[in-house]
Parts: structure tokens; sequence; C-alpha cells
């Protein structure tokens, strides 16, 4: 986008390392100047503006290193020429946008660098535009202050005890599975998953089980198959409600299935062609598509078409 001779000419200005210093040292706040050793500020971004004050101009950005500590002090400028409302949200921009280019490039650093944004104002009309960041959010913006002031939020799954998970509400299944999902014995939970299934399902009447079908495939994809993981099905069935069983022991018999068949095919190292067709054979006559054969097999479709077309051939 083309800027305005008075952006140009400003930023053609700073590029100009006696001349970013001085303006720096000027109009930085008094609590941070102390803490830069002036000494090693240079631009922070190569993209300049040409002598004849082209357009291909760039936010002009300048790196110093900390005098105590190890560390970085990084400042970007903001040009205005004409009030603009949405001015404060562009200098938190461009200083997050720094911040997640130093985490890119450096990331064995253990801390990110100080960073401060600064709006420069030169237009013919008096800025009447409030400066705060949190005044962009109106009527929420005692909410967006303490959003932003506070540390993130963090809901650890390991700290909510099961018994917390109530039997009517819509999380607790997610929770539930999210928690449980390492846990080695699946016999242990069985029972609380059963049970939170049905209170899900209940909750949910007149409506197809598609999002436990998604919780059981999840549980169940995570586990090697194991005398557990068949005593698991068995005891979740007995358990479900009438509505939904089937289709959960369908779907759960098929992956003790299928990983039973994969831990068959991890015990041939490199077994001959004809155990190897005895395997597949068998799971065509259980109705497994040759597309889940190959998945399972870990075999190219086609090596697993030909396999069989060779014996029907033959027969």
């Amino acid at each position: 986008m083309e800027r305005s001779p008075h952006d140009q000419f400003f930023k053609r200005s700073l590029q100009e390392l006696p001349v970013a210093r001085s303006f720096l040292k000027n109009h930085l706040p008094n609590s941070i100047k102390p803490l830069i050793h002036w000494g090693t500020l240079n631009l922070f971004e190569s993209n300049t503006v040409g002598y004849g004050l082209d357009i291909r101009i760039s936010d002009i950005t300048y790196k110093a290193k900390m005098k105590k500590e190890l560390g970085y002090f990084i400042t970007t400028f903001e040009h205005k020429s004409y009030p603009d409302k949405w001015a404060p949200f562009q200098v938190f921009y461009n200083m997050f946008r720094l911040l997640d280019t130093h985490h890119r490039q450096q990331q064995h650093s253990e801390d990110l660098p100080l960073v401060y944004g600064l709006l420069v104002y030169n237009g013919e009309k008096p800025y009447n535009f409030s400066t705060n960041f949190y005044a962009l959010f109106g009527y929420y913006k005692d909410h967006a202050r303490t959003i932003f002031n506070n540390p993130c939020q963090l809901i650890d799954f390991n700290d909510i005890p099961d018994k917390s998970l109530q039997k009517n509400a819509y999380d607790s299944l997610m929770i539930f599975a999210m928690k449980k999902v390492a846990q080695e014995n699946m016999l242990d939970y069985a029972d609380k998953l059963a049970e939170l299934m049905n209170a899900y399902q209940e909750n949910r009447k007149n409506t197809p089980a598609e999002y436990i079908k998604s919780v059981l495939h999840f549980l169940l994809t995570k586990k090697s198959c194991n005398s557990s993981a068949k005593q698991f099905t068995e005891r979740l069935g007995r358990q479900l409600r009438s509505d939904i069983r089937g289709d959960m022991m369908t779907m759960a018999e098929q992956f003790v299935l299928e990983g039973k068949l994969e831990g068959k095919l991890e015990g041939l190292k490199q077994g001959k062609e004809k155990t190897l067709f005895a395997l597949i054979k068998n799971m065509q006559s259980m109705k497994i598509p040759s597309q889940q054969i190959a998945l399972i097999t870990k075999l190219p479709l086609k090596k697993v078409e030909d396999l069989l077309d060779t014996q029907t051939t033959a027969e």
C-alpha cells in the first residue's frame, strides 16, 4: 500500500542510526532508557526506503542488548499522518509479530525480548482518538484488561477428580476420555466410561450416537491389542444402553480383531508369501474390505488385490 510522503520520510530518517538513537533517547520512558546498551542499537529489519523515498518500505524496528541481564530490547514505530482509531491495535500487533519472529528464529532462547511500541503522529488535525488499547473493546474494556493483564487460564484435566465429572454435563465424557487414554489398564475405567456414555446419550435422546463412537475410537486407537482390550469391550458392552450397544460393540470388536491381526503381522519377519496370503485370505473371509486389509498389513493395495486375484484364478 502506498504511504504518504510524511510516512516515507519519517521511516527513511529513522533508518539513520544517529537519528534513531537520538529520537529514542528523547522519547522512550525513563524507566526503560537505563536498561538499554545504546552502543548495540541497530536496525532489526533490513527492508529499506531508498534515497528517492520510493514505496518499498517496512515498519522501522531497532534492536539492542540489555545492560544487566542477557536479553534484547526491540522497539518498533507506527507513524500516522492522520488520526486513526485503530492505531493502538496496529502497535500491539507489530509488537506481537516481533515477539513471534524472535521466538521462531531464536528457539534456543528461554526468554522473550522486551518489546516497546511507539505511535508517532504528524497530522494537520489534533489526534482525538484514545491511545489506550483497551478502549477499542468499548463496553467490555475492563474485561479485556482483566483478560490480557492476568496469566492465561490453565485447565489441567489431571487435576479434575473423576468423582466431580457429573453425569449430566456434556463435557464430562470428553474430559474423562482424555484423562484415561494413556492409562494402561482399560478395565480400570470401563465402568465409569459406560456410565458417562449412557448419561450422554440419555441427554441426547433421539440423536445418533456418533460422538460416543468418536470417544470409543479415540480410546481404542491409542491401545495395542491385548487381553485387557477384549475384556474391556465385553465389560463395556454389558453396561451400555441397548440403543447404542450394538454399534459400539461392532466397532470395538473390529478394533480388537485388527489389533490381533497387526500383532500377527509384526511376528512375521519377512515370512513366506504363502503365510502372508493365508492371513489376507482369512481377513477377506471376515468381509474386511481390501483397502482396510492394505492398511492393516501395511502392504500396497495393489499387492493385496494381486494376491487375492492370483488365488481366485488358481481356484
